[in-house]
């Protein structure tokens, strides 16, 4: 597994996956700009991981992989493995990006006059933002990979799915949710009604829910994969 992982991130991880997770996570800064849509880039740069910008499909990766000698719910593993790296490296820019909201950028638009604009869960409201941000991110991973894993060739329909189902499900968690009355004052850190349980079983709660939605993506991928035939 070592072995594979190494591999992963030697030839499989297309120097443009970190362009779409490092660079393209920073353009929350871009003034009204959600916070929520910065990790779909990291949904676009699935397409340079699967097919390595079309280097994987040429040089047939899957098929060498599975044919290495290794279980081929190993194959599935190493790539979720390098996916979950990449989470990694996305939350890097956009923990950043919160930040300088925070101390920069919201403090010259206090001192001009200006208003806050409302963008729905921000950096006060980090744990909430977090957790829906992995939660629907394990849910994208779970329409990606298992339809990827049917054919081990098209990325196209997964892609253009998955893209569209995060902004959606991601703008209705956290652009909406804040809409239920006291809610955002609950899961604001250092707000008035500030209610710290509520924040933790939140994010807690997303985690686990992810962790148990990825155990299901792993499955549904690796059954796909048996099934495949070369």
């Amino acid at each position: 597994m070592k072995n594979l992982f190494f591999k992963e991130l030697k030839l499989s991880i297309h120097p443009l996956c970190y362009v779409f997770v490092l660079l393209f996570g920073l353009m929350g800064l871009i003034p009204n700009y959600p916070a929520c849509v910065g990790p779909v880039y990291l949904i676009a740069a699935y397409t340079f991981l699967f097919l390595g910008a079309n280097k994987g499909q040429t040089t047939n990766d899957l098929f060498y992989s599975c044919n290495l000698p290794l279980r081929k719910k190993d194959v599935i593993t190493a790539r979720m493995v390098s996916i979950t790296y990449l989470k990694v490296l996305l939350f890097i820019p956009l923990l950043a990006t919160l930040l300088i909201r925070f101390f920069v950028i919201y403090p010259s638009i206090r001192n001009n006059g200006g208003a806050i604009p409302d963008l729905g869960f921000d950096i006060n409201q980090g744990f909430a933002l977090f957790g829906i941000i992995i939660l629907v991110l394990s849910l994208t991973d779970l329409i990606y990979l298992p339809w990827f894993y049917k054919t081990g060739k098209s990325i196209i329909g997964p892609t253009i799915v998955g893209v569209i189902f995060y902004i959606l499900v991601a703008f209705l968690g956290t652009m909406m949710l804040p809409k239920i009355p006291n809610l955002k004052d609950m899961v604001t850190i250092g707000g008035p009604n500030e209610k710290i349980l509520v924040q933790v079983l939140l994010f807690v709660g997303c985690l686990l829910a992810s962790v148990g939605i990825e155990f299901l993506t792993h499955k549904l991928s690796k059954d796909n994969l048996l099934k495949l035939d070369f």
